[in-house]
């Protein structure tokens, strides 16, 4: 599982630090954002509440700042209809309100993987890549963007994980597919894209 991990993760960063980013992907960038965001707040609530209580404040506010994120975002996604629009906001503010309320985390996963489904239904996101990869180059920009905090071979222990809360996700972790991989490596890349990683 590990050597095809290894060989899996610098064909993801190349795909999504790629200088050949379309117009299209660009375009794009919002909807995959919000999928990744409510992604995360669905597996990662609990690591911030448990049984209504704050269990870890940092987990906490990144949540609730992710949520109006996610707001933000949905202004910018290209829907087919008003209605499909209405529906992300109204679904949205339901998350909002049982995040803030510290409801029980089937509560939050519920709404998070619906909101998900309506933005992957009803928004032009590709699921292909727009060219064919080049490992070295995946190789090379792993190092220069993630080694330092996934490490070497991406266990999650690089030489800045012991600084940060919370720690570095491992891909090789139980939780961890090539889905979450992907959506993990795609908000990186947007997240950088000020820093001209494209140019």
């Amino acid at each position: 599982m590990k050597l095809l991990r290894s060989l899996f993760l610098p064909v993801l960063i190349t795909l999504f630090l790629s200088e050949n980013i379309t117009a299209q992907e660009k375009e794009n960038i919002p909807a995959r954002t919000l999928v990744h965001l409510l992604d995360y707040i669905a597996q990662d609530y609990d690591s911030a509440i448990n049984n209504g209580e704050i269990k870890n404040e940092n987990e906490y506010s990144e949540l609730l700042d992710f949520i109006t994120t996610l707001k933000g975002l949905g202004h910018n996604l290209p829907f087919k209809t008003k209605k499909d629009s209405i529906n992300l906001f109204r679904g949205i503010s339901k998350l909002s309100y049982r995040v803030a309320s510290k409801k029980a985390s089937n509560q939050i996963k519920t709404i998070a993987d619906s909101l998900k489904k309506l933005v992957l239904q009803t928004t032009p996101i590709p699921i292909s890549p727009p060219v064919w990869p080049d490992i070295s180059k995946g190789k090379s920009l792993y190092r220069n963007y993630c080694m330092s905090c996934h490490g070497k071979n991406g266990e999650g222990d690089g030489s800045l994980s012991t600084e940060l809360n919370p720690k570095p996700t491992s891909w090789y972790s139980a939780v961890e597919g090539p889905v979450n991989i992907f959506y993990s490596i795609r908000h990186f890349t947007f997240f950088f894209n000020d820093l001209h990683i494209y140019n």
